[in-house]
């Protein structure tokens, strides 16, 4: 993580991920890349409906709410 993000998210700001394991280390960011994180979308889908689901058992998400959940990050993974 760059100084920069570093001091940001002291103050609550947002740190972007970056994309892939070569742009993570040249930056120094110890987080793991989007790539690293989800290898494939099926992937990415799949961790997004099981923590949609664990938000559904605990009442923070409605269960008819789920399809559009994964609907939505499916879309938004294409704009990765």
């Amino acid at each position: 993580m760059t100084a920069a993000c570093a001091a940001g998210t002291a103050r609550g700001d947002c740190c972007k991920l970056l994309w892939d394991q070569a742009e993570r280390e040249a930056s120094g960011d110890p987080r793991p890349s989007i790539e690293e994180r989800y290898p494939c979308k099926e992937d990415y889908l799949r961790q997004v409906q099981q923590a949609a689901e664990a938000l559904a058992q605990q009442g923070y998400l409605l269960a008819e709410a789920l399809s559009t959940v994964v609907e939505q990050d499916s879309q938004r993974y294409d704009l990765f």
